[in-house]
């Protein structure tokens, strides 16, 4: 087993703690606003909206991965992705997920669960033309989550569409398997971590029809929301059993590496040219960004 039980760095002070007189707004969207503020502003994080989307099948198998939030307001959080990706895929069979924006130097997190939409092609149109043009080819020429043979088929795709569309005044249409989600929020958590590890952790929930509450436990915010503060969690341990791995290398241009393991199912029957065998049991595909 690594060794790696011992890292540990220090969080925040007991004096530097994070309670209900220390939000600034009763409303979720403005104190994340607050602390997404902070974060964004901060010299060493380099992208504040960075998090992770976590989706799972209708019988619950999970899966997640880290994307860029392209916009909020009190509708919601946007994403924008290929609608024939894992996530879409998983999203349209059961429409609901986590956002997880973590911000290291600050020792703060913002849990967020609700249910995820399709955004309007119109909107989705409108994003997709104000994106540099190498990330809108890079788009174009991938069919994301789909083995593929290799990192020279994206290169060819991609250097065909740089040739395609040289002239800068020629328009790349947006393809039709791309496009924005937006996640609706039903709960949020601002979580801040202490060193001695009892952390802050507040949420606001949307209060539930005709519930009656205790006010010394749950506190009426505003627009339907209520506040409470959650006790931090009794630890022990846990093996989570891997039968898949993804590495992932961010591109500038969009063409991202992917190279994915998972063990080969019985008795399966690969293609050598897309199916590569690995060690005790593994094989390794490349997939398309």
């Amino acid at each position: 087993m690594a060794d790696v039980a011992g890292m540990r760095s220090p969080y925040r002070s007991t004096s530097d703690t994070f309670d209900l007189d220390d939000l600034v707004s009763k409303d979720p969207f403005k104190q994340f606003e607050n602390w997404f503020d902070l974060a964004r502003s901060h010299p060493r994080i380099e992208e504040a909206n960075a998090m992770a989307l976590a989706t799972a099948t209708k019988d619950g198998m999970p899966s997640v991965r880290m994307v860029l939030m392209k916009g909020y307001d009190h509708s919601g959080f946007q994403f924008f992705t290929n609608h024939g990706s894992r996530k879409s895929s998983e999203i349209n069979e059961n429409p609901k997920c986590s956002i997880m924006f973590y911000w290291e130097p600050l020792k703060r997190s913002v849990r967020i669960e609700g249910k995820v939409e399709r955004m309007s092609e119109e909107y989705s149109t409108t994003y997709f033309h104000s994106r540099p043009r190498t990330s809108q080819l890079g788009s174009t020429s991938s069919q994301q989550s789909t083995v593929v043979e290799s990192r020279q088929c994206l290169k060819d795709k991609y250097e065909e569409l740089i040739e395609e569309y040289k002239d800068d005044d020629k328009i790349i249409p947006k393809p039709v398997f791309w496009g924005g989600y937006l996640v609706k929020p039903s709960s949020f958590e601002f979580w801040q971590g202490q060193t001695n590890r009892l952390h802050d952790r507040l949420k606001f929930r949307l209060q539930k029809d005709e519930e009656v509450t205790d006010p010394k436990l749950t506190h009426v915010a505003d627009d339907g929301w209520v506040i409470e503060r959650l006790l931090i969690f009794f630890r022990g341990g846990y093996l989570v059993k891997p039968s898949s791995f993804e590495f992932w290398q961010g591109q500038t241009n969009r063409l991202h590496d992917r190279l994915k393991f998972r063990l080969q199912k019985d008795e399966e029957v690969t293609d050598p040219k897309l199916t590569h065998v690995a060690d005790d049991g593994w094989v390794i595909e490349r997939l398309s960004p």
